[in-house]
């Protein structure tokens, strides 16, 4: 009886002694999987340039390596030629994307250039000569040639995978699409605006012409804007040809029409037009059109100017924009000693504006 209950107690110890060292076995083996627990690169994203079904790509990669690393490849396992999606045999390697830097786009904090190559072997590019990583540090690179990959012909997710060191390879996903662009479309209208001071009427001053000098009237100045890129004309065309009194059924006839300009003088009867050349202003903002006068009627001298009649002639214009540039516009006339007196000497003019859009 009392051996039997030896055994039984016994038997009892060895069970305490397996389970105890079972319990301890685990408290020590615990720490050594945790001290031996896997690295993982993090915070990894591969974008596509162009996510289109079929659709050529480059490739813009960052990624941050959990150990430090001077090994990287990117792999997508899913690409295995023709309508599944093809990785070039060759690879171009660049720290930036259409002229901006893969950190500027990705936000990493270095650039795994140096004298990185890239090559393609059964879906992944291995790159070559990249620099040393540090654990932590985030890093951006891009497979910048626009056929680095081409893009399966169906939609749908398909992985990415890098692996940087000594890391446990990180798998991504992208999504193939059938359409990746948004086509934004908008209409510019033409414009064109034109103003005239003096109210519409231009007189002599002073009123009354004298045969022993040039007469001037006081000038209107006409302002345009517009968006015409290729530019803009001033017309004038007047309703006598002259300026003609009813009361003596008389005209001061306008000088030639196109020819000149004609300089008129003072004793002998003529009318012309003048822009006054050092009058024009080309207004402001960038890309504007130069505003010259038409030949005809540029005037830098007192009685200098051109002839009208009731056809529209062009008597300024611009090569392109304007934002309020302005055009002085002037009439000058002179008279013989014999001129019919007459209070009622007058010439209506006509300006008109068209922008050349």
């Amino acid at each position: 009886m009392i051996k039997q209950k030896l055994n039984r107690l016994t038997s009892k110890t060895k069970l305490f002694v397996v389970v105890a060292i079972t319990v301890l076995g685990n408290f020590f083996v615990l720490p050594l999987v945790h001290v031996f627990a896997t690295t993982y690169t993090t915070k990894a994203q591969v974008i596509l340039t162009n996510m289109n079904s079929s659709g050529t790509s480059s490739v813009i990669l960052e990624f941050t390596p959990g150990n430090a690393a001077a090994t990287l490849t990117l792999a997508f396992p899913t690409y295995t030629g023709s309508s599944n999606g093809i990785v070039n045999s060759t690879q171009t390697v660049s720290g930036s994307y259409n002229g901006s830097t893969c950190q500027s786009i990705t936000g990493a904090s270095a650039v795994v250039l140096g004298t990185s190559s890239a090559t393609e072997t059964t879906q992944t590019v291995t790159f070559t000569g990249v620099t040393a990583m540090t654990a932590g540090n985030s890093y951006c690179i891009v497979l910048s040639s626009t056929s680095a990959v081409t893009n399966p012909t169906a939609t749908g997710q398909v992985a990415a995978v890098i692996t940087a060191g000594t890391d446990a390879a990180d798998t991504v996903e992208t999504d193939i699409i059938s359409n990746d662009q948004v086509i934004v479309t908008a209409t510019v209208p033409p414009s064109f605006t034109m103003s005239m001071t003096g109210g519409g009427s231009d007189p002599f001053s002073p009123l009354s012409l004298s045969s022993s000098s040039i007469g001037a009237t006081s000038g209107i100045t006409v302002t345009v804007g517009t968006n015409a890129k290729n530019g803009w004309y001033l017309y004038a065309s007047d309703s006598n040809s002259g300026l003609f009194s009813t009361t003596q059924s008389k005209t001061i006839a306008s000088v030639a029409v196109g020819s000149g300009p004609t300089t008129i003088s003072s004793g002998t009867e003529g009318y012309d037009l003048a822009v006054t050349t050092a009058s024009i202003t080309q207004g402001t903002g960038s890309g504007i059109g130069t505003t010259s006068a038409q030949t005809y009627y540029a005037s830098t001298a007192p009685g200098m100017g051109g002839g009208l009649n009731t056809v529209p002639r062009v008597i300024a214009q611009s090569t392109g924009t304007a934002v309020n540039a302005t055009v002085p516009v002037k009439e000058y006339a002179t008279i013989s000693n014999i001129t019919p007196a007459a209070s009622d000497y007058s010439d209506t003019i006509t300006l008109v504006g068209a922008g050349s859009f």
